[in-house]
């Protein structure tokens, strides 16, 4: 079992996260740089709350909303 520590950056429960971990995750999961960015700069605004105030505890979750959510036809090529 992995056990959650300080130093497991860009694991999905470091928030805010990097700008740079965010590409890479939209990229390896078969989208681009742009969505990336918005993605990043909608939940920076929101100082990475969600709907109800609270601080999201994993941004790669609400990463996948995104992608599913706000990318017309998004299917991963994998």
């Amino acid at each position: 079992m992995l056990k959650k520590t300080k130093s497991m950056k860009g694991c999905g429960n470091q928030i805010p996260p990097k700008k740079k971990d965010v590409i890479v995750w939209f990229i390896q999961k078969d989208s681009n740089e742009i969505t990336a960015l918005a993605f990043f700069t909608f939940y920076a605004m929101k100082n990475w709350q969600n709907s109800r105030g609270h601080i999201i505890a994993d941004w790669k979750v609400k990463a996948w909303d995104w992608l599913w959510s706000k990318v017309p036809g998004y299917r991963p090529l994998r």
